[in-house]
């Protein structure tokens, strides 16, 4: 082992030691301290110890490690928030409008329609004689300015995610007795047949990271205590993990067109170098480039789908051109836009805010405030796509928030009325009970 690997390890060892104090003073593993410290020590942990023959650049685990520190500070500052609300608007049961799941399910229903639409699209535009030809063409083609997925395709996708955070959200809340994950899980039937057609491995991970993101935030409004993983629990996630990775290898085959069983190691090292590849694409950049860059994003990088339509700038495909000259991956994490928007202060200074917010989110939703969800769900996102880079990069997943936070601001107001009616008939049979009680109390002292 380097010099550079035992420093880098000696940035990594702090993390999960900062994951466990959070976990403790905010008392779920899914709120916003514990979650970033979590996530990035397993981030930055799978390329530090499972890929000897990558380069490590210890300055890019300091840099994790004092946004992560950041983080924690300021969403446990946020959770603190001392936040005062009527009584009446502090709802303890949780109730859902009774058309909440119809919405769901006509939200998938329109993001069905998106595959259907991205097959009579492609197969149009090409002669493809399989589905494998198909994919590779729509693929590459998007990469090559050869091909673009129309633009209703990719809103009709969007509902899908809003039905996979409104999953999240409500399935996490709900009693386990109440959770039926065959309709929980129903968002992945459009995205998994979107990803067969086009390939793009991303376009179901979006939905993944959004129904995670709405669980966390379920955590906080259930209230449920922080328990024991159950083993079977355990055995659910890898068998899901393997199966997830089949599928992608699967995606990715039919991507490079090579789809013997010969091929398999060859797909399974490059799906390797992008799995591992982020800590020392983004080291290379941080000490080589840093130095040299000039900060002149102002957000354009980190909000890069939104710059582009304001006519800000011109997202490339994949972000950036080429890679760090020792791997194929240009997957430099959130951390480089960051930068790149804000500099090292001014990069402290939003993911300190972003924190904070989720804190007081959390703090919301542990008063029955659904409303706070929407914070939350903007972190947790946020956090599970920093591996990559930001999720806000992308206009339909920002497009998806504010969806999602209409349908919060519905629901909680819908609580809230609900909440302040049900105190007032309280109060009022309250009070005829008192005036009765009275009248009583005045008709023996007449007698």
């Amino acid at each position: 082992m380097t010099l550079d690997w035992w420093l880098a390890l000696c940035a990594w060892l702090p993390l999960p030691v900062l994951a466990w104090l959070a976990r403790r003073v905010q008392g779920q593993w899914l709120a916003p301290g514990a979650l970033i410290a979590l996530a990035w020590t397993l981030a930055a942990g799978v390329p530090l110890f499972l890929a000897p023959d990558l380069p490590v650049f210890p300055g890019a685990y300091g840099f994790v490690l004092l946004v992560s520190s950041v983080c924690v500070l300021a969403s446990t500052m946020g959770a603190s928030v001392e936040v005062r609300l009527p009584k009446a608007e502090t709802t303890r049961a949780i109730e859902w409008p009774p058309r909440t799941w119809q919405l769901y399910y006509a939200l998938i229903a329109i993001g069905c329609a998106a595959p259907v639409m991205l097959y009579g699209d492609a197969t149009s535009a090409t002669r493809a004689g399989d589905l494998a030809e198909l994919a590779m063409y729509t693929s590459m083609g998007r990469y090559g300015g050869e091909y673009e997925i129309p633009t209703l395709v990719r809103l009709l996708t969007a509902s899908s995610y809003v039905a996979a955070t409104i999953s999240g959200f409500v399935t996490s809340a709900s009693a386990p007795k109440d959770r039926r994950w065959p309709r929980s899980i129903a968002w992945m039937l459009p995205l998994v047949m979107t990803v067969v057609i086009h390939t793009e491995k991303a376009g179901l991970l979006y939905g993944l990271v959004m129904f995670a993101a709405g669980w966390a935030a379920g955590r906080a409004l259930s209230r449920a205590p922080a328990r024991r993983v159950k083993a079977t629990t355990i055995l659910i996630v890898v068998v899901g993990i393997f199966v997830l990775l089949a599928f992608f290898v699967g995606a990715q085959s039919m991507r490079m067109n090579r789809v013997s069983l010969a091929d398999i190691p060859f797909v399974l090292n490059h799906l390797r170098i992008y799995v591992v590849g982020h800590m020392p694409v983004f080291g290379h950049w941080w000490t080589h480039e840093y130095s040299r860059m000039t900060v002149e994003g102002f957000g354009t990088h980190t909000f890069a789908g939104m710059a582009e339509l304001m006519g800000l700038t011109v997202r490339k495909a994949g972000l950036y051109d080429g890679s760090s000259g020792f791997t194929e991956s240009n997957i430099y994490t959130a951390m480089r836009p960051l930068l790149e928007d804000f500099g090292l202060v001014g990069a402290l200074a939003f993911m300190f805010v972003l924190a904070y917010g989720a804190g007081v989110g959390w703090r919301l939703l542990s008063l029955g405030r659904r409303l706070g969800a929407v914070p939350v769900v903007c972190f947790t996102a946020y956090v599970l796509w920093s591996p990559i880079t930001s999720i806000f990069v992308y206009s339909t997943i920002i497009a998806v928030v504010l969806a999602f936070a209409a349908w919060t601001w519905w629901v909680d107001t819908s609580a809230v009325l609900e909440a302040r009616k049900n105190a007032a008939s309280e109060a009022l049979q309250g009070g005829s009970l008192a005036a009765v009680q009275l009248l009583v109390v005045r008709s023996g002292s007449s007698g």
